[in-house]
């Protein structure tokens, strides 16, 4: 067996890859689909996506072997595919001096076909793959090729989806501590106008609950004379403000 050389750009890679925050994460649709989609298109009955860290590999998606979760990095098949750009194939792992007496080969899954495209995020880390497995040896179609590296694209912009999910959700949480620290009333709206958070200062000013003021609740604190000019100018914003 030959292991995969550990890439020149490892330490930026594992970085990109920890900064998803998914590792050791609970299973989730989205992938599930992707991994199903794999399997279905390239006729296999195994399709995982493999996140390679530091010293092993995790499926973050599972068709096929659902008691693995993780294997070591020395012996994934992934951590080879992940050094190239296009799709990395091994129609035979037994005639393969790289492979033929790997553990994964040699037995349990049994591994005679492996194709794998890589998972490439925001600055081009090559964080895992998205690959197929078969117990007998084979090659896929043209056109089963070009499908596996659209779905690992796929899979690619929904981890960083779901990363800049995970941001949004950790800044909405730092604002809404910081706010019900202040001293001052505090509340956010959107470009209509619709109030969207009050924290508790300003409820208190105003002598209303958070639920009364969302929405357009809050209107009713303007003076009727001043109404007609805060919608003016609230409607010549272009983006949400915060008060």
């Amino acid at each position: 067996m030959i292991e995969a050389p550990i890439p020149d750009s490892e330490e930026a890679r594992l970085r990109a890859l920890h900064q998803l925050e998914i590792l050791d994460t609970e299973v989730e649709e989205g992938f599930d689909s992707i991994v199903n989609a794999a399997a279905l298109v390239c006729g296999a009955p195994i399709s995982l996506i493999s996140l390679v860290d530091t010293d092993r590999q995790w499926f973050k998606a599972n068709v096929g072997l659902k008691e693995a979760k993780e294997t070591p990095r020395h012996d994934a098949f992934c951590s080879h595919a992940i050094l190239q750009d296009g799709l990395f194939e091994v129609p035979n792992a037994l005639e393969d001096e790289r492979f033929h007496d790997n553990p994964l080969v040699a037995g349990d899954p049994n591994i005679r076909f492996y194709a794998g495209a890589p998972l490439a995020v925001a600055g081009g880390a090559h964080v895992g793959t998205l690959c197929v497995i078969d117990h007998v040896p084979r090659t896929l179609s043209a056109l089963q090729k070009q499908v596996l590296l659209q779905l690992a694209k796929a899979a690619s912009q929904l981890m960083e989806m779901r990363r800049m999910a995970r941001h949004a959700e950790h800044n909405a949480a730092q604002f809404q501590a910081l706010s019900e620290a202040s001293p001052l009333g505090i509340y956010a709206a959107d470009p209509q106008g619709a109030c969207t958070y009050t924290n508790a200062v300003w409820q208190r000013v105003f002598g209303m609950t958070a639920a009364q003021s969302l929405g357009a609740g809050w209107t009713a604190t303007l003076h009727p004379e001043d109404a007609p000019q805060v919608f003016s100018q609230w409607q010549a914003c272009e983006s949400p403000l915060v008060f």
